[in-house]
């Protein structure tokens, strides 16, 4: 990311989100610690588009 920002390209965050519907992904199930970006990504990324 800090590579990116430098040189001006933008930092999109992407969340994975598994449709339960479709079978089970225990890890990426809505509202579960698994879909979360981690806090350092936030951390060093906090203006990054969300894309969800």
């Amino acid at each position: 990311m800090i590579c990116a920002r430098a040189r001006g390209v933008p930092v999109i965050h992407i969340r994975h989100v598994a449709n339960a519907a479709k079978g089970i992904s225990p890890f990426f199930n809505a509202r579960t610690s698994g879909v979360a970006i981690h806090p350092r990504v936030l951390a060093a990324a906090p203006d990054a588009r969300r894309w969800w």
